[in-house]
């Protein structure tokens, strides 16, 4: 089970880049779904999505408008611009649904860029995603929303009370963001090579300019191009073997979480990019070689508020 979930996880992951931007499919053109280039998308939580986050908090179907939940009262109004349940995305959005907060979902079309668009950089200057914002002030980068999220509401703790715990929770959260990411974004976005490379080059310049960010920026002018070299690539697998080295010693031990029993925004933020590892490295992440990541992915997959992430894909 863990398998097809952690495969159908990565065909969407695939589609994206892993520090905090949509990597779009560079062979669809805006408008192509209907909508035109520039008006994102505004959903609120789909019916069967509120009736099971209710279920979660142990909440009435009519609860769940943001107005009658106790934790929402004088506390502002939440919305989440997002891809869809994939990694930097999948962050916040897990601890919405794991804290039962009620929020505005609203879900970009990479496909079209949207993320560049006049109205999101309003928000969102960089075009960088996740965004949070809070009774109209924005909160940016996945962890630290995470991390502000615990602070606002309280109920549903997803840190360790202990403040050494707590800073060992952010050691590992630390890592993903400034080891993992990389090295997972290097192979997602070369996979984008053979489609980005058939763009029309006019198109493709107008795209690149419109890229607030210079990093991103860079990213796409090499993935359009010639793509990562064998080198960048090898040095990528190399740092993913650590990234799986280290988190198969860490749960090792018998615990259920990576901080022992508590489940905390560690095990949030490292699930966000652990899927797609069996797939894009599977001599290194596979049932025997890995088997405490692999049972760690099946406790995740069986998590109430894991199995709701389905109902936020495109």
């Amino acid at each position: 089970m863990v398998l097809q979930q952690v495969r159908q996880h990565h065909i969407h992951a695939a589609s994206q880049e892993g520090a905090g931007h949509a990597k779009a499919n560079p062979a669809a053109t805006a408008g192509d779904n209907g909508r035109p280039a520039g008006e994102f998308a505004h959903q609120s939580l789909s019916r069967a999505a509120c009736l099971a986050t209710c279920s979660h908090t142990k909440m009435k179907a009519a609860d769940c408008h943001k107005e009658n939940r106790p934790e929402y009262r004088g506390r502002g109004m939440l919305s989440l611009y997002h891809f869809g349940p994939v990694a930097n995305s999948l962050t916040p959005l897990l601890c919405l649904l794991e804290k039962g907060l009620a929020f505005e979902n609203r879900l970009l079309n990479s496909r079209n860029w949207e993320h560049h668009d006049p109205a999101f950089r309003k928000i969102s200057p960089e075009g960088m995603v996740p965004v949070l914002v809070h009774d109209g002030r924005v909160v940016r980068e996945s962890t630290v929303i995470n991390e502000y999220l615990e602070d606002v509401f309280t109920d549903n703790p997803l840190r360790p009370a202990d403040m050494w715990e707590r800073a060992e929770m952010r050691v590992w959260t630390k890592y993903v963001d400034e080891y993992f990411c990389p090295a997972l974004t290097v192979l997602g976005a070369h996979g984008a090579t053979p489609f980005a490379s058939k763009i029309d080059k006019a198109e493709m310049a107008q795209r690149l300019a419109n890229m607030p960010n210079a990093e991103v920026r860079a990213k796409w002018e090499k993935v359009s191009s010639t793509g990562f070299s064998e080198a960048e690539l090898e040095d990528a697998r190399r740092r993913l073997g650590n990234v799986a080295y280290k988190l198969e010693g860490q749960l090792a031990h018998g615990q259920d979480w990576l901080l022992g029993e508590q489940y905390t925004l560690a095990d949030i933020k490292w699930y966000s990019m652990v899927p797609g590892l069996p797939r894009m490295m599977p001599a290194i992440c596979n049932p025997e070689a890995t088997p405490a990541i692999m049972a760690w992915l099946e406790r995740m997959v069986g998590r109430e508020a894991v199995r709701q992430l389905e109902g936020f894909h495109p």
